[in-house]
This record gives C-alpha cells, sequence and structure tokens, in this order.
C-alpha cells in the first residue's frame, strides 16, 4: 500500500463499482419497451445509493443510439422560478430545439409561445440557443401575438403530442429528473404536474431519480393533497408504470465494494489505471455468472490487478465494522473513508508513521466506538499492552479468554480482526496524540466514571433514563456540563439512533441558556447531516436568535431531506411570525 493521500470524490460515474449495471439494463429496455409507451421510472435508493451514477449510465448506454435523444432535467437549480412546472417545460423544449434543430426548431417555437417569457427566460438564457441569436430577438421571437398565437397552455399537450410523433427519425426522448428528492414539495409535484399533465404523450418516457416514499410524501404535504397519504398513493400511482430499486448493500458488497475503492486509489498511485479497469471488468464478469466471492486468492486475468492482503484486510474491517445506517449507503462509506484519509494525509504531512491498515483500524474505533476508545486511552501506559492483548484474545473467542470490564461487548469483531494492536502499541500511542488534534478529547484526560456514565445515559432509548441523566448534567459544574454536552455531539456520527441525543441536548440547553451558541455551533459540526424531522420540534422549542438562525440555515441546506428543510421552514414561521 502507498502512503499517498486517498480521497474518493462523490460525482456521479459509469464505472460501476455497485454492480448496478444489470438494473440499469432493465430500465433501458423497459425505457424502449413498445408495450410502456409512455413511461415514467421512479429510480428509487436511499441516500447516497448511487441514483445519480444510474442515470449517468443509463445515458450512456443510448449514446450510440441517434434514435433516441437523451434530456437531462434537474429541477432542484429552478426550484426558486416563478413557475417550475413552466420552468421544467421550457427547459425541455429548449434542450430538444438545441440537440435535434432539423425535427424541433420550428415547433419548439411555437410552443416555447404559450409559456410566459419571465417563467422560462432565465433558463432559455443558459440554453444553446442563445450563442447564435441576439437575446432581443429571442425575447420577440417568444413573445406571442394575440392574434396569431395562443397565450396560455390550453392544447399545449395536443401540439407537444404533434411535435414529437412527426419527429420521424426519433424512435423515443428520454427525460433523466434528478435531485428531485432535494426540492421542495410544491417543487416536487409541480414537476410531476408537467411530466404527467403536459409531456406524457407516446415515444415520452421519463426517469426519476428518487425515493418513492419521499415523493409520496413531498404530495401529501402539498396543497393539493392537504396531507392525505391515500391521496399521494393515487396520485403517485397515475405517474408513477415502473418503480424499480437499486440493490442495497450488505456487509458483504460493501466489502467488495470498498477493496475496489481502496485499489482505484493504489491504481492512480501507481498510475496502473487500465490494471484497475480490468480488475472492474473481472468482478463484473463473476457477479453476472454468480461466482461468490467477487474478490478471490486466485485465477485473475494477467492484466488485472490483484487486490492484496491490506487492502482486503482493511475491506473486511470497515464492511463489518461501520454500522448498518453508515454501510448500507456508497456515499456514506466514501465520507468515512475520506475523514480517514484526511487523517493519514496529515500523519505523513506531520511525519508520524502509521501503518494504514492499523491507522484505520483505530480510526474506526474512535468513531464507531468512541467510550471504547476513551477506555483504551484511560489504561495506564504501562498496562495497555496486556489490556489489548486480553481484548484481542477474547475477540479472537481464544480458551478462557475474557472480555476486560472497560470495553463493550459490541467491540469483540474489531478486537479480534487483524491487524494486532497489541503488537504495535508504539503506533498507538501515535495514533493518540494525533487524534487529540480533532477531538474533544485526548490521553490522559477526560471525564471521570460517573461523567461518562451519565453521559451514556443521555443516549438511552428509556425517555426516563435521559429525563434523569439531563436533571444529573444540570448540577454538575458549568465547565463539566460544556464538556458533556460536546462529547454528546461529537458521537452523532457514530451512533445509529442520533435523536436521542439531540433531544438531550436540547432538554439541557433548556436548563442553560448559555449552552445555545454553543449547540447551534455543535450541531451544524456533528449532526447536520443526520437531523430528522422529529429533531427539528426538539430543536425549535429552545428559544433564541441563534435557534431561528440555525433553523433557516436548516431549511436551506440541501444535504438533508426535503422532509427536514420543509418542517426547519415551518418552525421558523412560526417563530418569528412569517406564516401569519
Amino acid at each position: 500500500m502507498t502512503n499517498s493521500m486517498r480521497l474518493w470524490d462523490d460525482n456521479p460515474t459509469v464505472t460501476d463499482l455497485l454492480g448496478i449495471d444489470t438494473v440499469v439494463d432493465a430500465v433501458a429496455a423497459a425505457l424502449l419497451a413498445r408495450d410502456l409507451d409512455p413511461v415514467t421510472v421512479a429510480l428509487q435508493s436511499p441516500w447516497g445509493g448511487g441514483k445519480s451514477s444510474a442515470l449517468d449510465m443509463l445515458a450512456e448506454r443510448f449514446e450510440a443510439n441517434d434514435r433516441v435523444l437523451v434530456v437531462r432535467v434537474d429541477p432542484w437549480e429552478f426550484e426558486d422560478s416563478d413557475d417550475v412546472r413552466a420552468t421544467l417545460i421550457g427547459h425541455l423544449l429548449t434542450e430538444l430545439r438545441a440537440q435535434r434543430p432539423a425535427s424541433f426548431t420550428e415547433k419548439v417555437g411555437d410552443l416555447l409561445t404559450r409559456i410566459a417569457w419571465k417563467r422560462v427566460g432565465a433558463t432559455i438564457a443558459k440554453s444553446a440557443i442563445t450563442m447564435s441569436a441576439n437575446p432581443l430577438d429571442i425575447i420577440k421571437a417568444f413573445t406571442p401575438d394575440a392574434k396569431e398565437q395562443p397565450t396560455n397552455m390550453a392544447g399545449f399537450r395536443d401540439e407537444f403530442d404533434k411535435m414529437i410523433d412527426a419527429a420521424k427519425d426519433i424512435d423515443k426522448v428520454v427525460v433523466l429528473v434528478d435531485d428531485l428528492d432535494r426540492c421542495k414539495p410544491a417543487s416536487v409535484v409541480a414537476s410531476l404536474e408537467a411530466i404527467k399533465v403536459f409531456l406524457a404523450v407516446p415515444k415520452m418516457a421519463f426517469v426519476l431519480a428518487a425515493e418513492e416514499d419521499m415523493i409520496r410524501w413531498a404530495i401529501a404535504q402539498d396543497i393539493h393533497a392537504g396531507g392525505r397519504s391515500e391521496f399521494a398513493d393515487r396520485y403517485l400511482e397515475k405517474i408513477v408504470q415502473l418503480p424499480v430499486s437499486l440493490p442495497r448493500l450488505t456487509p458483504e458488497t460493501t466489502e467488495d465494494f470498498v477493496t475496489l475503492l481502496l485499489c482505484q486509489k493504489h491504481c492512480e498511485a501507481t498510475d496502473t489505471q487500465p490494471a484497475f479497469e480490468e480488475l472492474v471488468a473481472h468482478v463484473a464478469e463473476r457477479r453476472r455468472k454468480r461466482e461468490y466471492p467477487l474478490i478471490h486468492d486466485d485465477d485473475y486475468p494477467e492484466a488485472a490487478h490483484r487486490p492484496d492482503a491490506a487492502d482486503r484486510r482493511m475491506a473486511n474491517l470497515v464492511a463489518r465494522g461501520l454500522s448498518g445506517d453508515q454501510w448500507s449507503s456508497p456515499r456514506a462509506i466514501k465520507r468515512f473513508l475520506n475523514a480517514w484519509g484526511v487523517r493519514e494525509a496529515i500523519a505523513n504531512a506531520r511525519e508520524v508513521t502509521i501503518k494504514p491498515d492499523l491507522s484505520l483500524k483505530l480510526y474506526l474505533l474512535e468513531q464507531r466506538f468512541p467510550e471504547d476508545f476513551e477506555a483504551l486511552q484511560q489504561v495506564d501506559p504501562n498496562d495497555r499492552t496486556m489490556f489489548v492483548s486480553a481484548w484481542e484474545a477474547w475477540g479472537r473467542e481464544e480458551e478462557a479468554a475474557e472480555k476486560p470490564d472497560q470495553v463493550s461487548e459490541t467491540t469483540r469483531f474489531w478486537a479480534g480482526s487483524e491487524p494486532s494492536i497489541a503488537a504495535a502499541m508504539d503506533q498507538f500511542d501515535r495514533y493518540v496524540n494525533l487524534a487529540a488534534s480533532f477531538t474533544s478529547f485526548s490521553a490522559g484526560s477526560g471525564l471521570t466514571d460517573a461523567e461518562l456514565s451519565i453521559l451514556a445515559e443521555l443516549t438511552h432509548q428509556s425517555d426516563g433514563t435521559r429525563i434523569g441523566a439531563v436533571a444529573h448534567v444540570l448540577d454538575v459544574e458549568p465547565t463539566v456540563r460544556r464538556t458533556i454536552v460536546e462529547r454528546l455531539f461529537s458521537r452523532l456520527v457514530t451512533i445509529d439512533n442520533p435523536s436521542d441525543s439531540i433531544e438531550s441536548a436540547c432538554r439541557i440547553t433548556l436548563g442553560d441558556s448559555s449552552l445555545v451558541a454553543d449547540v447551534c455551533g455543535w450541531l451544524r459540526r456533528y449532526g447536520l447531516t443526520r437531523i430528522e424531522v422529529i429533531d427539528v420540534f426538539e430543536i425549535a422549542q429552545v428559544p433564541g436568535a441563534e435557534v431561528d438562525k440555525l433553523l433557516h440555515d436548516i431549511a436551506n441546506d440541501q444535504q438533508v431531506t426535503s422532509g427536514v428543510r420543509a418542517a426547519a421552514q415551518e418552525k421558523l414561521d412560526e417563530r418569528t411570525g412569517a406564516g401569519a
């Protein structure tokens, strides 16, 4: 393994490391099927599950077919326009005209006159047609003559149908709709209406990259639905003919995915990218033939990169060590690996020598099992080797080995995995000193056992236990109270249910207003992307202008779900009177 910095971008890609090619191929076939015309497909996966990459792969499938026209649409980009529906339609029309002027130029001009220029001006201004015409002439061309052209959308669908049907050189127009789950409920419904009411005609196919549950929720929240879920179900059934789910990661497929990510960085660092491409093709072929394990010990093509033992150990450690909500999302896995990559790079820059696989194992302990990481730090340095040896023997299930009292049952796999920490305690000391630069705790310092117990109770599943712990926190010294709350937030990225922690922190803040600014800052740092709707209601109970600013930021943060954004905006309006 090389010690160069390893970071993985989160951009969509057509390099399939997840095995979604079979799903993409099936969707591509469905889009061209005569029995499904027109058709709308909902391509579903959790957050960070590969929907945008699947759209890129779909577009690639049709590149060689000149009878299929592919148009990308991102409603989120023009969500702030006066009329999302009209803007989406205008965007599609100008794309058709730009890509196939011979087929669509004249008719597109007629249809665009039905849409008010002020609604689509921004979109048209960015389109290809403005590159070859005077803007004033464009405005004039798109201004309807009341005596000759209709000035509303009446009859639009019939005229659009005629235009598409008349394009004899085109068998299908495939519209790929991305980032719908970033939009506000009203924008989601407006986009669906544009598709269903005005654009769903023969030879048209739409692929919506969004969770079906999210779409259903948006419909129910929109004014047309009045919050009724049964309306949302019926509405959605009329829009989407084919819901398709991308495969979810399991610990086994996560291990393969992480192995390929590590191999990718190795090949980039050694300038052997073709060898990585051969490896990806080899894994895809084994997947197609159902030959498992996909990453194996031998029988690789001569030109393919061979994953080394260290890569495979680290992949196994990550796949089995991360919590379920982290390894089930490719994006979450990359975020974890990127955070470790930055930590590793800083260690190299400071000339702190730590083997990559050992660094990753310690980083996993620090992030996934912070209380156990603290317990290890608090052991006397003279006793640590013996302590870790006993811990690892228990993890390997050696006969008569017992778990040290200071660590949790959940660390058994971590303790029994390679590499051995006990055999490299000098590197552990280096790692701890490095970790102290990034966390609120460091070797030789921390909370007392009683305070750590309170910290654990703040995240307990029992509401009564959490309420009691909040009371205890409000009884301790202010400096200790602040440390406990900060430590509570620093663990948000590692626990399965962050809502209990956020609820406890908000209750503490209600009893100590001096923590309001700090809590808002820690939420932004540690928990913003994991906030749920129920958390917004807890946060909104805390008074203060800092909370208003936090709610505003949540309402405008595209990394959180549309439901959370909507809830934050609703609570902000209630607090400021904007909704009155």
